[in-house]
C-alpha cells in the first residue's frame, strides 16, 4: 500500500492486526497499532480493539489483555463493554491452565478440574492434603492478587 502512496483505513488495520494474531507477531502488531493513531490518525475502531485483545491472548498475554481492555480511551466504558461483548462472541476464552505429573518416569498432563484422568482421585485428595498443610502452616493468600480482575475478564 505504501508503494502505491494508498491509505490504510481502520478495516485495513483489522486485516494485517488479524494476520499478526495467528502465527504470534505480538510486538510487530502492537507497533502497527501504536501506527494507526501516531503515524495515519485513525482512531482504533472496536474491531481493532479486539484484534490487540486477541493477539496478546493467543500467546498467553492475558493479564496484558486485560490491562488494554480495562484502560481503553480514558476509561470509557463503553468500549470496553463493547470489546468483551466481542470478544466472547469470538468465543475467546482463557486457555485452561495445565500440570504435568510424572508418574514413574511417564510425564501425564492433567487440567484443573479434570475428572477424566484414571487417578483423578487420588490426585485431589493429594492436592487437598498439601491445600491443608498449608493453611496450617500459615499460609494465606494474597489480597492484592490480579486474580480477580482476570476472572472478571472470563466471565
Amino acid at each position: 500500500m505504501q508503494e502505491c502512496d494508498s491509505e490504510p483505513d481502520a478495516v485495513t488495520f483489522v486485516a494485517v492486526l488479524s494476520a499478526c494474531s495467528y502465527p504470534g507477531l505480538v510486538d510487530e502488531g502492537l507497533h502497527i497499532f501504536e501506527l494507526m493513531e501516531s503515524k495515519y490518525k485513525i482512531q482504533p475502531s472496536t474491531e481493532n480493539y479486539c484484534c490487540v485483545a486477541d493477539m496478546l491472548c493467543r500467546v498467553g498475554r492475558m493479564v496484558e489483555a486485560y490491562e488494554f481492555v480495562q484502560k481503553l480511551e480514558e476509561g470509557n466504558w463503553e468500549n470496553v463493554d463493547k470489546v468483551r461483548k466481542a470478544m466472547r462472541e469470538r468465543g475467546l476464552r482463557k486457555e485452561v491452565g495445565c500440570s504435568w505429573i510424572d508418574n514413574g518416569g511417564y510425564v501425564n498432563p492433567f487440567a484443573s478440574k479434570d475428572q477424566e484422568y484414571p487417578q483423578s482421585d487420588e490426585i485431589y485428595e493429594m492436592l487437598e492434603g498439601l491445600a491443608m498443610e498449608m493453611k496450617n502452616a500459615g499460609y494465606r493468600a494474597s489480597q492484592n492478587s490480579n486474580l480477580d480482575a482476570i476472572s472478571q475478564f472470563n466471565e
